[in-house]
């Protein structure tokens, strides 16, 4: 498909409410498309899905990669080229192979092409596609365009929402959301959806690959937990509680939810054994050419320098190793070692740094890895993050430590865990699954916490730190400390810990007063061509 460049100074602003909104949420259908703008086939249309799918992984290692740069957990080598470095000193602008915002936006054009052809193909051949496969089809391209979009907002500050294949350069039937205003947005198109479909339907892949034997789980962006992160943005805890919970249920059949023994199979290069935590993931295969970067960006040579395919650009750096060395496990000893030996394997010495959980080692990762969009273990941190927000401590200490397990007296949850679906009663905390102590709310709040407010940013740095440790380099530790910041209306809370990592150059200060205007968070679009 053509792809139009686009110049911000045509594009008003626009705050909106719903109500004048409410027409963006819906596709026009003409009386007659033009001969291009029809499948010819069912196969064909199978065919355009599936395309979907692969633009969505191409951007899961960019998101990698610009989460991880912007936050404090990892930092380019000596080898890494300029454009890497760029992002980690908050830059760039949009024009680097990795800050452009165009591949996101090409979601955006194929999820609205693909929706609008498929409408009309189930209108003028109605019954040829499956209901069912019609119903979750459509409601999947809606939650990659939701998905493509919060990531856009995320990064970039702003997101122009559109449902008409672009044409000219006009800007005609956009809206520039900021993002105070993008996620209430997206999250009622997810619910209005498109042609009567919201974005809750069930996909049988089994329809779609024609193949009754398919087992495709992890493979949909689940709805659920999708809305539940809009809602923690949108600072709707109580709906984010509920969505959350709902997309664990309703994965628990397949998850085996914050349970020890599955842990160290979250990075294994086999798929079954990935999907009882990933939830929803991007998946890769060498047999037909799928695969990503990150392997060979993380990966130092055995000769210490550049050769082959190893570029070693990114590593870990010192504030991910001190926040695994500091912890306090259930003997009393130090160490978080279950979830530092998954992450991080060996220090290599020649170089003084350590591989992460991409690198090159058979037993883990290889270049055609699936990468975790959304797993268990992020999605029980995000409910702890709604339940800080609603002031429910107790059960936020408790689904921290000990977890479910400890609250379900054998027929129902004991108060105030009485809301949880009875699907999770087996599920561990998220430091005892990987055999931390727990911790104790006067060491969280302190004496000096005097008000809730205190309390509740004393709480959301734990939580904080527990996804950097989780979910280490998985894209969530900077969204979640600019989410919690932007929240908490107190920039401080991610310039006091971001500037952390530029303590061995001396920046410290210097990148925490950057930091502290929330204009510097977002990558800068200089060039206004964020869609080319």
């Amino acid at each position: 498909m053509k792809k139009i460049k686009l110049y911000t100074k045509i594009l008003p602003v626009l705050l909106l409410s719903f109500s004048a909104c409410e027409s963006m949420m819906d596709v026009e259908l003409p009386d007659a498309l033009d001969a291009g703008e029809h499948y010819s086939s069912s196969g064909e249309v199978y065919g355009a899905f599936f395309g979907i799918n692969a633009t969505f992984t191409k951007v899961t290692e960019q998101t990698i990669l610009l989460a991880g740069l912007k936050g404090d957990l990892m930092e380019p080598t000596s080898f890494a080229p300029e454009s890497f470095w760029s992002i980690y000193r908050y830059e760039a602008d949009n024009t680097t192979p990795y800050t452009g915002s165009a591949p996101y936006y090409d979601i955006v054009i194929n999820c609205n092409d693909f929706i609008k052809r498929l409408v009309n193909y189930n209108l003028t051949r109605p019954g040829e596609i499956p209901e069912a496969a019609y119903r979750g089809m459509l409601s999947q391209a809606i939650c990659y365009k939701t998905w493509s979009l919060m990531m856009i907002g995320q990064f970039w500050g702003e997101a122009r929402f559109y449902n008409e294949p672009l044409t000219d350069d006009s800007g005609q039937g956009m809206v520039l959301l900021n993002m105070d205003a993008l996620p209430s947005f997206l999250i009622s198109y997810m619910r209005e959806g498109v042609a009567g479909v919201d974005a809750f339907q069930d996909l049988d892949w089994k329809v779609v690959l024609d193949n009754p034997a398919a087992n495709w789980n992890g493979r949909m962006m689940e709805p659920n937990i999708l809305l539940g992160e809009l809602s923690l943005w949108n600072k709707d805890y109580s709906s984010a509680f509920d969505s959350f919970l709902k997309g664990l249920a309703k994965n628990a059949e397949n998850l085996h939810p914050l349970v020890t023994r599955g842990y160290l199979n979250i990075f294994s290069s086999e798929p079954h054994e990935v999907f009882t935590e990933v939830i929803s993931g991007a998946v890769f295969d060498t047999r037909y050419h799928q695969t990503h970067n990150l392997t060979v960006y993380f990966t130092l040579p055995a000769t210490g320098v550049q050769s082959g395919s190893a570029r070693y650009y990114i590593r870990p750096n010192r504030v991910i190793l001190d926040l695994y060395d500091t912890q306090v496990d259930m003997l009393y000893g130090k160490g978080d070692f279950i979830r530092k030996s998954t992450a991080i394997y060996e220090k290599i010495d020649i170089i003084g740094s350590y591989r992460n959980e991409y690198a090159g080692i058979d037993k883990f990762q290889s270049d055609d890895s699936p990468i975790p969009v959304y797993r268990s273990g992020q999605v029980f941190l995000n409910v702890i993050e709604a339940l800080a927000f609603m002031g429910r401590y107790e059960e936020a200490f408790g689904l921290l430590n000990g977890g479910l397990r400890d609250a379900f007296d054998g027929t129902a949850y004991e108060a105030p865990f009485q809301a949880y679906p009875a699907d999770l009663k087996e599920s561990y905390g998220i430091r005892s699954r990987v055999q931390l102590s727990e911790y104790k709310e006067q060491e969280v709040f302190g004496e000096t916490a005097i008000s809730s407010r205190d309390s509740l940013v004393r709480f959301l740095g734990v939580v904080a730190d527990e996804i950097a440790m989780e979910l280490s380099f998985e894209g969530k530790r900077w969204p979640t400390l600019v989410r919690m910041a932007r929240n908490l209306q107190d920039p401080a809370f991610l310039a006091d810990r971001v500037s952390r990592k530029f303590e061995n150059s001396g920046e410290t200060e210097t990148y925490r007063n950057l930091l502290l205007d929330p204009a510097n968070w977002y990558i800068k679009d200089d060039e206004k061509n964020t869609l080319k």
